[in-house]
């Protein structure tokens, strides 16, 4: 089970499908696209609910380990979904940068 954080929320899923959320972010995010994703979730009090994650190129999102070990809530469906989106925007090809990708000067005062 993962954790997917975001700001001072966060919902417990499963590893795959977390890592698929993640994946899909990063594709959304290069893409400088945005998306509504529909995921399985356990709550606090251990039943398990839906929740809606709105994915795009400013979300911040952590994955990490959850403590709750109460099975994990895999969802073929969603998960190919997933999958499948981030194979459409190309979010699997490895992507590389240059350092002035990360250049923060401002210029405007030049």
């Amino acid at each position: 089970m993962k954790k997917i954080v975001y700001g001072a929320a966060g919902v417990v899923t499963s590893d795959a499908i977390a890592d698929a959320v993640m994946q899909y972010a990063r594709a959304l995010a290069l893409g400088v696209k945005a998306d509504l994703v529909d995921i399985p979730v356990r709550m606090e009090s251990g039943a398990q609910d839906r929740a809606q994650i709105l994915l795009g190129p400013a979300s911040q999102l952590v994955s990490v380990p959850a403590e709750d070990g109460d099975g994990e809530l895999d969802d073929a469906d969603v998960l190919e979904e997933l999958m499948t989106k981030t194979r459409r925007l190309g979010g699997s090809r490895p992507v590389a940068y240059s350092p002035n990708d990360f250049d923060d000067t401002d210029y405007s005062q030049q």
